[in-house]
């Protein structure tokens, strides 16, 4: 993998406002996947690691901190992420992965010295690469202020916004986008600090992660024999939230 990254680090107003920026490239080769096949001596299905000719990642990254006075501060990041297959072909006699990538080029292929079978070029050229959402925001702040001469108090809030991605390369499992906005209310002074909080205070539910499997290797065929069934398991996220949390410097 080649990877290219250009960019700049900046502060203005007496450091009061830093900015960041940054575009990169990844370029790879051979990057590796495994997929399912059937075993041609068993006739079970099995798992394998192909490689994809050439894939690539481009993106920006932008980030800024401010602090416009003593008593007020935010951040923000952005990410924007493009991830693909460039060139990504494979040779398969399964009926599981014809489907997933919706096209075949029959071939046919030498199984023995002294025999051949057909079997199907798949292209998953283009595809986003699996776990790599086009869009990353982050956004949070704080507002505090002073009770008195020793304790101050604080409202601090955190959002962030991922925007869908695959869970696999052939692109027909989806995580959909999401929001999640964190809050907390406190009290702290230089020794010890209370804290009340709410986390995903709009009880977003979407799902954040999940993966494909094969549920049994050894029943796992629907008549025609070489039909594999899949399932997918999933993470539900956590629900709202709320506590309170103190702690103490010795």
């Amino acid at each position: 993998m080649w990877v290219y990254e250009g960019g700049a680090k900046t502060q203005w107003l007496d450091n009061r406002l830093q900015l960041n920026v940054a575009a990169y490239y990844q370029d790879f080769s051979k990057k590796q996947v495994q997929i399912v096949v059937i075993n041609e001596l068993t006739g079970l299905p099995t798992t394998k690691t192909v490689n994809a000719a050439k894939a690539r990642v481009k993106g920006l990254e932008a980030d800024i901190q401010a602090a416009p006075s003593d008593y007020l501060s935010f951040n923000l990041g952005y990410t924007f992420n493009d991830a693909k297959y460039k060139r990504f072909t494979d040779i398969t006699n399964s009926v599981s992965a014809v489907t997933h990538a919706g096209n075949c080029t029959v071939t046919t292929v030498r199984t023995s010295p002294t025999a051949q079978a057909q079997r199907c070029i798949v292209d998953y050229s283009g595809r986003r690469l699996e776990g790599a959402p086009r869009h990353n925001l982050q956004l949070g702040g704080e507002v505090r202020g002073d009770v008195n001469a020793d304790v101050g108090w604080f409202i601090d809030a955190e959002s962030r916004y991922q925007s869908n991605r695959f869970t696999t390369f052939e692109n027909t499992l989806e995580i959909p986008a999401y929001w999640n906005v964190d809050l907390r209310i406190g009290v702290r002074t230089d020794k010890w600090s209370v804290t009340s909080y709410v986390n995903n205070i709009f009880n977003d539910d979407h799902l954040k992660a999940h993966a494909v499997y094969i549920p049994n290797w050894n029943i796992s065929f629907l008549p025609p024999r070489n039909t594999v069934i899949s399932g997918a398991s999933a993470l539900l996220p956590d629900k709202r939230q709320f506590g309170i949390r103190a702690s103490a410097n010795f």
